[in-house]
């Protein structure tokens, strides 16, 4: 509820009259924060992917653009590509529900070892990249490891639902003039090499 008062005098200043506005400002309110709210929620949509409520391939390529502009204030910065494989095959044979639950349990495997200034995104169908600021290639590697560690307790305690992933990285050179993109490019590669040799370890 909202009050407005003023003080109205006559010609003759010797009456004087007090106005009183009264409005019930409850439902503007109320419309103010559905607004709010809303766009809160398109924010979110805009960016994060609806399946795994990792950030998406939009929000990805604007900070692959953002870091690649001042690269030298995120060196070292190291890449994670990641492809699930047999997605299709699962989607084909077993149904797209098996292929999204697959999906899901992949991007909580994805997610545990990071920090919060890393990024993970869902870039494709079956396919992951992290961007990791100030991360040298031995942090890298290990993170790597501590993904397929945790491939394998899935594994293990999910016999039924295996799942092995595709992993390569790279991470940048200071004697080089490379940018962000040949550095994706580099982890990228790696990646496809590791999964035609059918391994989830990295190639070095």
């Amino acid at each position: 509820m909202l009050l407005n008062a003023r003080r109205i005098f006559t010609k003759s200043h010797k009456t004087e009259l007090i106005l009183l506005a009264i409005e019930d400002i409850s439902k503007r309110k109320k419309l103010e924060k559905a607004l709010l709210e809303s766009r809160e929620i398109l924010k979110y949509t805009t960016y994060h992917d609806a399946l795994t409520g990792l950030f998406n391939r939009a929000y990805y390529d604007e900070e692959m653009s953002r870091l690649g502009r001042d690269l030298s204030r995120s060196k070292p910065l190291s890449i994670i590509s990641i492809d699930i494989d047999g997605l299709k095959i699962i989607n084909d044979t077993l149904g797209h529900k098996m292929g999204d639950d697959l999906l899901i349990s992949a991007a909580k495997i994805i997610s545990m070892p990071f920090r919060k200034i890393d990024l993970i995104a869902r870039v494709g169908g079956d396919e992951f990249c992290i961007i990791l600021p100030r991360t040298d290639n031995q942090t890298v590697q290990s993170k790597k490891k501590e993904i397929i560690k945790l491939i394998t307790k899935n594994n293990n305690e999910n016999p039924l639902s295996k799942m092995k992933m595709s992993i390569g990285v790279a991470t940048s050179q200071d004697q080089t003039e490379e940018d962000i993109y040949q550095i994706y490019q580099r982890a990228d590669k790696n990646m496809y090499q590791c999964k035609n040799a059918h391994s989830n370890t990295h190639l070095e």
